[in-house]
């Protein structure tokens, strides 16, 4: 991405560094110790990524065409309505701390159904009868819902893991992409179930913005694709200069057409290199935008929020046994990030 920033005439010159173990928690570390002024990360590390450091923040996102859109599916003939009816049920999720395991969390919670007790891996335990993740940092913590390790982490399988877990695995509740919920097709054995086998509960009074897909009305929280986290610290004066940089370069090479002779052809910033995928920014993401396009809602005239995940994780991020989280005040405002100069930029990579 430098080299070809530089050859088409971005400025200043972007340095990417890499740490020498690359983990998200190394390049955490970077930030910290002033090596690194910002730091890519996708949506489902974003929670593992502010529990272990809280004193990083999102500069800028990484939209796609549609948000992320969490959301609790059953089977049609479980006659499962509600959340306080999955109580000593069996849950499956896609992966210990991503958007679907945050979402759970955070309507059991407005709903005063967890269990007040932590670690929050705990607190699911007691209130499901079972529960397992198609990846789990600890399977003594939380079990694989397949014994077999040998997967890296794979959106395509994990997908179908997860809905078969709820089709024919002995699960009664699945949380995923709303998205996701079209991709049973793809596996042999949807064709031995009904085509609306499967649904989504909806929570009361939710008001989320509408979509293509059909059930979003139903999301427990939306997202966008990733994040740009930088120090809490950064100055204005900074924050401005680095959210610049980065906007330039998306403008160049983060466009979803591609038109020939532009930089754009030549360097594809959402998309995989070197056969690999979301090196570095989500492959699906289009674009980079501030927090002022997280306003989802419109009430008398203002934009508000309205479940968004980016901005709710931080008040339940962390275990606390004695929380009383309630749901979110539309009335709470988000100013637009200022965007001004730019000046040398380094990223803290994981490739």
């Amino acid at each position: 991405m430098a080299q070809v920033a530089r050859a088409f005439g971005v400025m200043p010159d972007i340095e990417c560094r890499s740490p020498d173990r690359k983990t998200i928690a190394n390049c955490e570390l970077m930030l910290k110790a002033g090596e690194a002024d910002l730091m890519v990360i996708s949506t489902d590390d974003f929670s593992d990524v502010l529990r272990a450091n809280p004193n990083l923040k999102p500069i800028l996102y990484q939209y796609g065409d549609e948000h992320r859109y969490a959301v609790a599916v059953v089977k049609k003939s479980s006659h499962i309505k509600s959340f306080a009816q999955l109580k000593n049920k069996r849950a499956c999720f896609g992966m210990v701390g991503d958007l679907g395991w945050n979402a759970v969390l955070y309507q059991l919670m407005i709903e005063d159904l967890l269990p007040h007790v932590c670690p929050y891996e705990e607190a699911l335990k007691q209130y499901f009868k079972d529960i397992c993740a198609v990846y789990s940092p600890d399977p003594d913590v939380v079990p694989l819902c397949d014994e077999d390790t040998s997967h890296e982490r794979n959106e395509a399988y994990e997908v179908g893991e997860i809905l078969g877990c709820l089709v024919d695995g002995g699960g009664d509740v699945i949380f995923l992409d709303v998205k996701n919920l079209d991709a049973r097709v793809e596996h042999e054995w949807h064709f031995t179930q009904s085509e609306h086998s499967l649904e989504v509960i909806c929570p009361p009074g939710l008001h989320n913005p509408p979509s293509v897909y059909a059930n979003t009305s139903c999301a427990l929280l939306w997202a966008t694709r990733g994040q740009l986290l930088i120090p809490s610290n950064t100055s204005e004066m900074r924050e401005a200069e680095i959210a610049g940089t980065m906007r330039q370069i998306a403008a160049y090479f983060g466009q979803k057409l591609k038109t020939s002779g532009t930089p754009a052809e030549s360097f594809k910033l959402f998309a995989p290199f070197d056969l690999k995928e979301h090196v570095l920014f989500q492959d699906d993401a289009r674009r980079l935008g501030s927090k002022d396009l997280l306003l989802s809602t419109t009430i008398n005239g203002e934009k508000y929020l309205s479940r968004n995940y980016e901005q709710l994780l931080p008040s339940f991020s962390t275990c606390d046994p004695n929380r009383h989280l309630t749901a979110p005040d539309s009335s709470s405002m988000l100013s637009p990030l200022h965007v001004a100069a730019i000046l040398t930029l380094a990223l803290a990579l994981v490739l």
